[in-house]
């Protein structure tokens, strides 16, 4: 009976996601029939293959930085590095990573009620213009990376953003089981989260079955983390000033790749890029000689800094914590530019930290 209504509920959520269009949408380029996917044994790369588009491996080449939580940068988050990196130590404490406890997508259905239903993302570009305009539950969602979601190309992803007010089936918090760092625990946009500005809350829940992913992409103003708690992850990192032909936008279309043919576009390459033109490079497929390569695995908590560029797939069905604030820095350098960019948003974000910084005040 469960795994009935479990299919029923996914179809339910593709059909809402992609209206009329024919249910072959989910495998129309056939990369799910072919598709394979080899980590290194050192955890260091990842070899991606397909039949119909070739082999690409992509080696991690980011730095990793060890943390301890109240000692490692400044609680400003003044002293972050200004280029992608990875902390080690973050969830060390978490519950969400114990033993028995970690949130994999099997101990999350477990825990959740069946009428705990969670916002998805993903699938083919059709889908993913509809985001968040359909849920699962967590039981369904497990079916599905176990079942249906192994014969879609671009499979459905679960990408909510509730995990801040959502408690677990005993009661729970979720967000009582993991520690923001404290480096990033100062938002300079939390004074404008909920208004038109900022409507969504910072915080989302990741829960991503293999081939699922997130395209390419950049937060111009908002610095991310991302802890990994189960499964991989594999990240591609530009540097703001790229030349965005080595993005794949697919510009005049109505859609951009999704993240498994993003990196299956670079097959045959990813050698450094560094004397060649952006056109000669392409052709060739080489990475330009900045980009940043991550394989991220349980514990490892990646750090963007605002405008770089970036794609993530799932090598592994992963269940991830992933937050976007506005550092102090990052303020005080972009305010300017976004008062001459956008006059209306720039004055309501320095009134509302004005009055947050009066109210603080009074209450000392």
């Amino acid at each position: 009976m469960f795994a009935a209504a479990a299919a029923n509920g996914v179809a339910n959520a593709k059909r809402r996601l992609v209206g009329d269009a024919d249910d072959n949408v989910w495998h129309a380029t056939g990369i799910a029939r072919s598709f394979l996917a080899e980590e290194a044994e050192d955890g260091r790369s990842v070899t991606l293959r397909s039949s119909s588009r070739g082999t690409a491996c992509f080696r991690d080449n980011t730095e990793r930085v060890p943390f301890v939580h109240g000692e490692t940068f400044d609680v400003s988050g003044d002293d972050l590095p200004d280029k992608p990196c990875v902390l080690q130590g973050c969830c060390d404490s978490w519950h969400a990573m114990a033993d028995g406890r970690h949130w994999s997508v099997e101990s999350l259905a477990e825990r959740c009620t069946e009428g705990d239903v969670f916002s998805l993302d993903g699938g083919p570009g059709l889908a993913r213009n509809s985001m968040s305009e359909a849920s699962v539950s967590m039981l369904e969602y497990l079916r599905y990376c176990s079942e249906d979601g192994e014969s879609d190309d671009a499979p459905l992803y679960i990408f909510d953003p509730c995990i801040l007010t959502r408690a677990f089936r005993e009661g729970t918090m979720l967000s009582s089981e993991y520690t923001v760092p404290h480096c990033f625990s100062q938002d300079k946009m939390g004074a404008i989260t909920g208004s038109q500005y900022r409507p969504l809350p910072p915080a989302w829940l990741l829960v991503g079955a293999a081939r699922s992913g997130t395209p390419i992409h950049d937060h111009p103003l908002n610095a991310a983390w991302n802890s990994l708690l189960d499964g991989c992850k594999l990240w591609v990192i530009f540097p703001p000033d790229v030349d965005e032909g080595f993005l794949l936008l697919d510009e005049g279309e109505d859609y951009d790749l999704s993240a498994v043919e993003w990196f299956l576009w670079w097959a045959g390459g990813l050698a450094s890029a560094d004397d060649c033109s952006t056109e000669d490079s392409l052709a060739k497929r080489l990475l330009p000689s900045q980009t940043k390569i991550i394989v991220q695995h349980p514990g490892e908590t990646v750090f963007l800094p605002p405008g770089w560029w970036h794609v993530v797939l799932n090598i592994r069905t992963s269940t991830a914590i992933s937050y976007s604030l506005a550092l102090r820095r990052d303020y005080e350098r972009h305010w300017l530019a976004l008062f001459e960019e956008d006059e209306a948003f720039a004055v309501f974000w320095r009134d509302a930290l004005e009055r947050e910084k009066a109210e603080a005040s009074r209450a000392k």
